[in-house]
């Protein structure tokens, strides 16, 4: 399954989870075999190979708390039994590989950012510097 299948997952689920399904839908590496309370069943894939984990969503409350604390609000959900999976240790491997792509992403648009704020000479004087 891509990510266009599975569109009743969308329309199924609470707004707060929605965020979630987008996120997950543009993972760069690996799959996520997602389980959400009401038994949907779903599988994320990135383009890249990576790691293969599971997640069962016991209860829709975890959602919000996932996406506020990251790795962090993932082991409370966990913790607290509102989320589950068999492999903790994959499912963070899955997180932390991805979130890395959009860090990347996100540090290559600081920097075009300050370079825009630069005057034009200075622009080409560092680009040209670089190469």
């Amino acid at each position: 399954m891509n990510a266009a299948e599975g569109l009743d997952l969308l329309d199924r689920a609470p707004l707060a989870a929605r965020p979630l399904f987008a996120l997950l839908s543009r993972l760069a590496c690996g799959v996520l075999v997602l389980r959400t309370p009401d038994g949907m069943r779903r599988r994320f894939a990135g383009a890249l190979d990576g790691p293969h984990a599971e997640l069962e969503v016991r209860d829709w409350a975890a959602i919000p708390r996932i996406l506020r604390g990251a790795e962090i609000g993932l082991f409370e959900a966990w913790r607290d039994g509102r989320v589950a999976t068999p492999d903790m240790t994959s499912l963070l491997r899955l997180a932390i590989r991805n979130q890395i792509k959009v860090s990347l992403r996100a540090f290559e648009l600081a920097v075009l950012i300050r370079l825009a704020r630069r005057p034009v000479g200075e622009r080409v004087e560092l680009l040209q510097r670089r190469h």
